[in-house]
């Protein structure tokens, strides 16, 4: 049982982040790959409130700003 939930754990961090980026999450950490599972686990419910809000503002016909700050500075061209 522990063993299917790991790996399709697993298989959705390897279709989000491909197997090259795999490889390089964990280069130099073997623990790497199974923090960054947890790490997917744990965003689970906070995505799902955010797909709720989503659906009852189209379904009003509101409008919403949502402000995400990164912790370092990756993507921030430099």
């Amino acid at each position: 049982m522990a063993s299917q939930r790991n790996r399709r754990r697993f298989e959705t961090l390897r279709r989000r982040e491909g197997v090259t980026g795999l490889a390089r999450l964990s280069n130099n950490d073997p623990m790497a790959i199974p923090r960054r599972v947890r790490e997917e686990e744990e965003l689970k419910p906070y995505q799902v409130e955010l797909l709720k809000l989503q659906r009852y503002l189209e379904a009003e016909n509101r409008r919403m700003i949502v402000l995400f700050e990164g912790r370092d500075a990756a993507g921030k061209g430099g």
